[in-house]
């Protein structure tokens, strides 16, 4: 049988975002509360979603505010 469709999830409807980030605080300093504040607000996270913004421009965005 051939493929008909195929999934792509980046929001957490399928795969969790749970252990992603295990470790994170402690490497990078960075408090993991702020980290997903910053990283998943919707005013950046939902144009990268919809396709509206690169997932580069995206991370590069994400990138700046963190630093």
């Amino acid at each position: 049988m051939a493929i008909k469709c195929v999934f792509f999830d980046c929001d957490e409807v399928i795969r969790t975002w749970e252990h992603e980030f295990d470790g994170l605080s402690a490497y990078s300093g960075i408090p993991l509360d702020a980290f997903v504040e910053i990283t998943f607000d919707p005013s950046r996270y939902e144009a990268a979603i919809r396709d509206d913004e690169s997932a580069e421009s995206w991370w590069n965005e994400v990138s700046r505010v963190l630093g």
